[in-house]
């Protein structure tokens, strides 16, 4: 899961920026995050015979996905292999920036919604089903629910798109770099609304 995770991130050009290039620092945080998600949340795999070759992690209505308590296991592996500016950029602004557009654009969202926190298909596998395979059976198991997820790039967007997501707020942060990062808020409910 690591692996397909750390793989599947670093060919995704918005990750890298955000997060760099370097292996142990990336396979570090996705390390943290499937522990994370094993022990609080939601994974579903896709899988050929022999490897795992899609990772969905995922969060049921109500549930925080990187709650306070959370926020050592998970970045505190990758504390030491980063800048301290750029953990406080990610702590202080974009988590809870995110969390506050979620909140402002779809009130309640965070009791009555689906989460999803990532999805991750191994570059060699993508484009053969994997991913949509992992999305059908998160849209199953959620039924009437909504599900939301922030995403970044036409790719993605494109891909959500197909499976009934919409765009229901965008939110630019300025990183470190100086950087535009354009994040995406989407939402799938049953009706179709946003």
């Amino acid at each position: 899961m690591v692996d397909v995770l750390t793989d599947s991130f670093l060919a995704y050009p918005e990750h890298v920026l955000m997060w760099g290039s370097d292996r142990k620092i990336n396979r570090t945080l996705m390390e943290a995050t499937v522990a994370n998600a094993i022990a609080n949340h939601r994974v579903w795999l896709a899988e050929t015979k022999d490897d795992i070759v899609g990772v969905g992690l995922w969060t049921d209505p109500g549930a925080v996905w990187i709650s306070e308590e959370d926020v050592p296991a998970v970045f505190g592996s990758v504390m030491g292999l980063v800048e301290p500016e750029f953990l406080q950029f990610m702590l202080g602004d974009m988590l809870p920036g995110q969390a506050g557009i979620e909140e402002k654009y779809i009130p309640g969202c965070a009791t009555d919604s689906y989460f999803g926190a990532i999805l991750g298909v191994d570059p060699k596998a993508q484009s053969c089903g994997v991913g949509g395979k992992i999305m059908a059976d998160i849209i199953k198991n959620a039924g009437d629910v909504p599900i939301m997820l922030h995403t970044q790039g036409p790719k993605n967007l494109h891909f959500y798109g197909k499976y009934g997501f919409k765009v229901a707020a965008k939110h630019e942060f300025v990183l470190l770099s100086g950087e535009t990062w354009l994040d995406n808020l989407l939402v799938r409910r049953p009706d179709g609304s946003v």
